[in-house]
């Protein structure tokens, strides 16, 4: 009997333990009317309309829509980023644009009514997600989008081009990532090419570090991070840590200063800031507790077998035309190679390198996009134009910062 009563004890423990679920709409109430964001509905699955309906959140940057002005929808990256914690540059581009944010199915407020869809692989997917904005388009009545899209998010920002040209104006693509299969040859080359340079910051008694992969990833890290400064930090911390205790920084040391770093990084004036990075770091939690990576880059289901967790996703097979303008941190972990790969199968593309900056063209520390004199190769990008070399000596002399055009 006593077996009993603590078995029947424990599990009411545990379910007091373990937080309720809560939908984004019940997550987000208060939220909504802060930003007087909505809600649209969208099927869950887009060839199974018996399988109902699912919410996904937007919501106008500042509350405010113009007509008169052309809309940008921001795709985040990830899977799993939001853009309640938006960089500043999004409020400059404010002044002559409605920009529209939206949280990707599955996440913050854009949660689904029932626990089960959240973690389920079926409920996700690139070309799901491309069909909710063309679903929250329709809803707003906006006849073109200039389609942002920032890691992750040029995925769904190519697929949603591919699907809906007509209505989409032009692409902006910012450290795109996933777009092909992996080319492990030009990442490894790549890996050569930034370790071969870090080592020469390192002191000598320090340089054997990058003969662990441990310590190569971590510059690698740092580097795709915050692009050049972000490798003089950790190779600074590492020279330090040695010279004074005779040992080298840990990961978790190390994953401290990448978190210290990103709340030191300006947000926009609408940003929710701690509360996006709880999110943010659920939103992963969740994709690694679940398994999903596989229903975010595969094209091909996502089965029990060897391609579970590999990108199958590849932009080569899509057809788009419209005018796309990429812009890639010559320190992003991926190549500026395998961006020219796809890059040439957009005939009305154009790749702007931005060197020394990471992931994040325009989110690192020393943001580019921080101040209006830099806005410049965006701005032009964003209607549409082809940006010319005159465009980038003028940027490079205004920026103190180097734009190569391939």
């Amino acid at each position: 009997m006593n077996i009993i009563i603590y078995f029947l004890l424990s599990l009411s423990l545990e379910a007091q333990s373990k937080p309720s679920y809560k939908s984004g709409k019940q997550l987000c109430s208060g939220i909504q009317k802060k930003q007087s964001g909505q809600w649209t509905t969208v099927p869950k699955d887009y060839n199974d309309l018996s399988k109902g309906k699912t919410s996904i959140y937007h919501r106008f940057l500042g509350g405010k829509f113009d007509a008169s002005k052309p809309t940008i929808v921001r795709v985040d990256g990830g899977p799993g980023s939001t853009s309640h914690n938006y960089g500043p540059w999004f409020d400059e581009l404010a002044k002559d644009h409605n920009i529209l944010f939206f949280d990707q199915r599955g996440y913050v407020c854009s949660r689904p009514d029932q626990e089960s869809d959240q973690g389920d692989i079926n409920f996700y997917g690139i070309e799901k997600s491309a069909r909710d904005i063309e679903e929250i388009r329709k809803a707003l009545g906006i006849k073109k989008l200039i389609v942002y899209g920032e890691s992750f998010g040029a995925t769904i920002s190519t697929q949603y081009a591919a699907l809906f040209p007509e209505a989409t104006q032009n692409v902006i693509l910012e450290g795109p990532a996933f777009l092909i299969p992996e080319n492990k040859l030009l990442k490894d080359e790549f890996s050569k090419d930034v370790l071969e340079k870090s080592s020469s910051l390192l002191e000598p008694n320090v340089q054997f570090c990058l003969k662990d992969q441990e310590y190569q990833s971590m510059i690698m890290t740092f580097g795709d991070t915050a692009g050049i400064s972000g490798i003089n930090q950790i190779t600074k911390a590492l020279n330090e840590k040695y010279r004074k205790t005779k040992r080298l920084v840990t990961w978790e040391e190390a994953d401290d200063m990448i978190v210290e770093n990103f709340k030191k990084w300006k947000h926009g004036s609408f940003s929710l800031k701690d509360e996006a990075f709880t999110w943010e770091k659920n939103n992963t939690e969740l994709i690694v507790e679940k398994n999903l990576g596989c229903s975010f880059l595969s094209d091909v289901g996502c089965d029990e077998g060897s391609e579970k967790k590999k990108n199958t996703f590849d932009v080569n097979k899509l057809l788009i035309n419209v005018p796309v303008s990429i812009f890639h941190g010559s320190l992003d972990r991926t190549p500026i190679k395998e961006v020219s790969i796809f890059q040439k199968n957009m005939p009305n593309s154009q790749l702007i390198e931005i060197v020394g900056h990471g992931h994040g063209v325009f989110g690192t520390g020393e943001s580019l996009m921080q101040k209006e004199k830099n806005m410049a190769l965006v701005r032009k990008a964003l209607q549409g134009y082809n940006i010319t070399d005159d465009d980038i000596k003028i940027f490079n002399e205004k920026a103190g910062s180097q734009a190569i055009k391939h």
